[in-house]
């Protein structure tokens, strides 16, 4: 998760001098107007930076500079964690198949907080 999308308790309290045209969510939770939500840059850059549809193919997943980040991270822990090695296939040999998986992982409020690829044998 990236630092700077951890949850911290809300220090907004509901009162009336919030106009409910500016109430974005529930007015029992904590109050968010568009205009904090504009001021948040963090979230906005965040927001920019993940893909709220799953891919079907591997052709949709290379559309998209989010998707292509996740797989990089993916292939990126086989070989930090040095599980797999790329060879050549020998002769009259079967391989395994391998298939890329895509998922979008959401917060308790069902928003897109990160894009997950997982590569797995088929």
């Amino acid at each position: 998760m990236h630092t700077f999308y951890q949850h911290h308790p809300s220090k907004h309290r509901w009162t009336k001098d919030h106009p409910l045209e500016q109430v974005i969510g529930n007015p029992s939770q904590s109050v968010r107007t568009r205009c904090h939500l504009e001021s948040d840059g963090k979230m906005c850059m965040f927001a920019l930076t993940v893909s709220r549809t799953e891919p079907n193919n591997i052709k949709e997943a290379m559309a998209n500079s989010a998707w292509i980040e996740s797989m990089h991270e993916e292939l990126h822990q086989f070989d930090r964690l040095d599980v797999w090695e790329l060879v050549d296939r020998p002769l009259y040999k079967n391989v395994i198949n391998m298939k890329w998986l895509w998922k979008n992982k959401c917060d308790e409020e069902n928003i897109v907080i990160r894009n997950k690829s997982r590569l797995v044998a088929k």
